[in-house]
């Protein structure tokens, strides 16, 4: 995947840290958020929201990916 952006020296260990920081980031924004309270609380609820939404659907592609690669029924060389 990273040759397909030109970076082919980016480690997967990086990689996974740079996933991760994506995909918590609007979970973090949202709690930061909601300290202030007041006028800015409907605004952590949508970025707590968004965060919830992009973390499930990432549970539910990596067990999707999972899933299909044990139960696959085709030969494997």
């Amino acid at each position: 995947m990273t040759t397909r952006f030109g970076r082919s020296t980016q480690s997967p260990y990086a990689t996974a840290i740079v996933g991760i920081v994506v995909l918590f980031s609007p979970i973090l924004l949202g709690r930061l958020v909601g300290l202030a309270g007041g006028v800015l609380f409907p605004f952590a609820l949508a970025l707590l929201g968004v965060g919830f939404l992009l973390e499930y659907l990432a549970w539910t592609v990596g067990f999707g990916a999972v899933a299909l690669l044990r139960f696959d029924k085709t030969a494997r060389p």
